[in-house]
C-alpha cells in the first residue's frame, strides 16, 4: 500500500507539473492572445481613423474639384462676355474710322475748293440796272480760318479711334491669355486632386 500510495502521490505530483505546466502555456497563450487582440484593436482604430481622414479630404478635394469647375464656368462665360465686348468695340471703332476717313476725305475736298482763288474780274456788258451775265464779283481772297481746325480735329478724332481699337486689341490679348493659363492650371489642379482620390 505504500507503495502504491507512493506511486499514486507521484502520479499526483507528475499530473499537478503537468496541470502547473499547462496553466503557465494557457496563461502565457491567453497573454499573448489579449497582446495580439489589443494590436489589432489599435490597428482598427488607427485603420478607422485613416478611413475618416481619407473620407473628410475626398469630399474636401471633391468641394475643391466642384469649386474649380464653377470657377471654370464662370471664367469661361466672363471671357465670352469680355470677347463680345471687344467684338462690339473693333466693330464701332471701325465703323468710325470708316466715317470719319469719309468725312475727313469730303471735308479736305470742301475746304480745298475754297481755298483755291475765284475767277478773275471780267468785265461785262452790264448796264445800271441789269447785272450782265458775267461772273460774280469777289472780294478780297481770304482762307476760312475754321477749315484746318475742323480737319484737324477730325484727325483727331480718327486718331483717338485708332488708339482705342489698338488698346482694345492688347487688352483682347492679354484676357485671352490669362484666361488661357487659367484654364490650364485649373485643369492641371483637377487632374491632380483626382490622382489625389
Amino acid at each position: 500500500m505504500v507503495t502504491e500510495l507512493s506511486k499514486q502521490q507521484q502520479d499526483e505530483v507528475a499530473h499537478r507539473d503537468w496541470c502547473v505546466k499547462e496553466l503557465n502555456a494557457n496563461h502565457r497563450s491567453t497573454e499573448e492572445a489579449y497582446d495580439k487582440k489589443a494590436s489589432l484593436e489599435t490597428k482598427k482604430a488607427d485603420l478607422e481613423k485613416e478611413i475618416e481622414e481619407l473620407t473628410a479630404k475626398t469630399a474636401e478635394t471633391d468641394a475643391a474639384m466642384t469649386e474649380t469647375q464653377k470657377q471654370m464656368r464662370r471664367a469661361g462665360e466672363t471671357r465670352e462676355a469680355e470677347n463680345a465686348d471687344f467684338q462690339q468695340t473693333i466693330v464701332d471703332q471701325r465703323v468710325t474710322q470708316q466715317i470719319l476717313d469719309k468725312a475727313l476725305t469730303r471735308m479736305k475736298q470742301v475746304y480745298a475748293l475754297m481755298q483755291k482763288p475765284g475767277a478773275p474780274h471780267v468785265q461785262t456788258s452790264a448796264t445800271d440796272t441789269d447785272p450782265g451775265n458775267g461772273p460774280a464779283r469777289f472780294t478780297e481772297y481770304e482762307e476760312n480760318k475754321g477749315g484746318s481746325k475742323v480737319v484737324s480735329l477730325l484727325e483727331e478724332v480718327m486718331a483717338d479711334s485708332k488708339k482705342t481699337e489698338d488698346e482694345a486689341i492688347v487688352a483682347e490679348q492679354d484676357s485671352q491669355a490669362a484666361y488661357e493659363l487659367f484654364m490650364k492650371e485649373s485643369n492641371e489642379a483637377i487632374i491632380q486632386m483626382g490622382d489625389k482620390i
